[in-house]
């Protein structure tokens, strides 16, 4: 899969990207959401994953851009999952446009699992 990942913590992108790569991934990466928005503009991504809380735009404003077209007709539908220190309340955040959720500190058990379920749905 080809998959973006938005935090503004370099550690945090470190990890998930060697991870990610290991299970053979494409990723690229961002740290807020203003430089998620310009690179969706130019590439389709098979899963997003973003951070809630950044600098410049956080994940909730640039989620609604993603939703609203303002990231390229290609983003509209692609599968958004919401990265969030705070507890997660899933009506929430689908309320915002998010297509899962997943607490931080992530469980690469349960991201792996996110991954694989919007993989098969993007296969179908």
């Amino acid at each position: 899969m080809n998959i973006i990942i938005t935090d503004d913590n370099k550690d945090s992108l470190f990890i998930m990207t060697q991870l990610l790569q290991r299970d053979n991934h494409t990723i690229e990466t961002s740290k807020n959401g203003l430089e998620l928005i310009e690179k969706l503009k130019l590439k389709k991504y098979d899963i997003v994953l973003v951070d809630i809380e950044m600098p410049v735009m956080d994940g909730i404003t640039a989620i609604k851009k993603i939703r609203n077209g303002d990231a390229g007709k290609n983003s509209e539908n692609t599968p958004v999952i919401a990265m969030t220190a705070h507890t997660i309340n899933r009506n929430e955040y689908a309320g915002y446009g998010f297509s899962d959720a997943i607490s931080k500190p992530v469980d690469f058990n349960k991201l792996f699992k996110l991954i694989e379920k919007y993989s098969a749905s993007s296969n179908k």
